[in-house]
């Protein structure tokens, strides 16, 4: 069984890692300090186990690239080049490629292959959840349950409707990621829940805006993430590069006002990350989310 490994660290401490030189952002650690303490963010990364496939299948076969050169329409230079990027294990892409065989766009549509990549994306990485739930529909549950597992907020909300003996934990999970309805334990700082932290840093933005940040980094840091986009917007005149960082987990987490800050041309995304913005507003698009207000 595969595990997924989340990819959040705290705030200070990723952008420290950036200012050493380390891309990956999780692996520096600080030579310096020989009291052996511990850090004060949460642990950067933890094994979740990833839930049954609900249908077999095999993974994205490594020859997707020869599948859309036989049925491409048009010039296949790019449609060939997005299968080639998935069959590179490009999960995002892989993404892409199952979409465009369902639309038809650069290649023959083919439910059954976007059927077959959606759904081997999803249990492999995380990726394509709500599109497998959507195309079958009566098996959503687990595949809304893998991405809600891999931290995308609107496959907890599904996930609790579609397996209500499982809604608590979905609950659980979406609460930390933005599902503001589910949040119903207190949180320390907050006065309240998570919800009510973001309230609050709403409402001081303007009048208290260091006691707005304050607030609404409690709901932007480790796997909490639900308070991300608010952070970044507070964060985007005095630190471009952390309100850029907070502004990728709030997208990473299905927040699409997240994702379309990024896109809007006030940053320099590198190809991954703008390619995983573009998609993931594609895929909440495709699955009908409206954007946070």
């Amino acid at each position: 069984m595969r595990t997924w490994r989340s990819p959040l660290l705290a705030l200070p401490v990723l952008l420290a890692c950036l200012s050493l030189g380390c891309e990956d952002g999780c692996s520096c650690q600080a030579d310096d300090d020989p009291s052996g303490a511990e850090p004060t963010s949460a642990e950067a990364a933890r094994d979740t186990p990833a839930p049954s496939a609900p249908e077999s299948d095999s993974e994205p076969s490594g020859e997707e690239h020869a599948k859309v050169a036989a049925a491409a329409e048009g010039d296949p230079i790019e449609i060939v080049a997005l299968a080639q990027e998935c069959d590179r294990g490009l999960s995002v892409a892989c993404v892409s490629l199952a979409a465009a065989w369902e639309s038809g766009e650069g290649v023959r549509a083919s439910e059954a292959e976007a059927r077959r990549i959606f759904r081997a994306s999803c249990r492999r990485a995380g990726e394509g959840c709500l599109d497998a739930a959507r195309v079958h529909a009566d098996q959503a549950g687990p595949y809304y349950e893998r991405g809600c597992e891999a931290g995308l907020a609107e496959a907890c909300r599904r996930w609790a409707e579609a397996m209500p003996d499982r809604a608590e934990e979905a609950r659980t999970r979406g609460c930390r990621l933005g599902w503001w309805e589910a949040c119903t334990e207190p949180v320390e700082g907050c006065g309240g829940t998570l919800a009510r932290c973001v309230e609050r840093a709403e409402a001081l933005k303007a009048s208290r805006p260091a006691e707005a940040r304050r607030l609404a980094s409690i709901a932007c840091r480790d796997e909490t993430v639900g308070g991300c986009a608010l952070y970044a917007e507070l964060l985007r005149t005095d630190d471009a590069l952390a309100a850029q960082v907070a502004y990728e987990w709030g997208c990473t987490a299905g927040d699409l006002a997240s994702c379309r800050a990024l896109l809007d041309g006030s940053f320099t995304l590198d190809a991954p990350t703008r390619a995983r913005a573009e998609e993931r507003v594609a895929t909440l698009t495709r699955a009908g989310v409206a954007p946070s207000e």
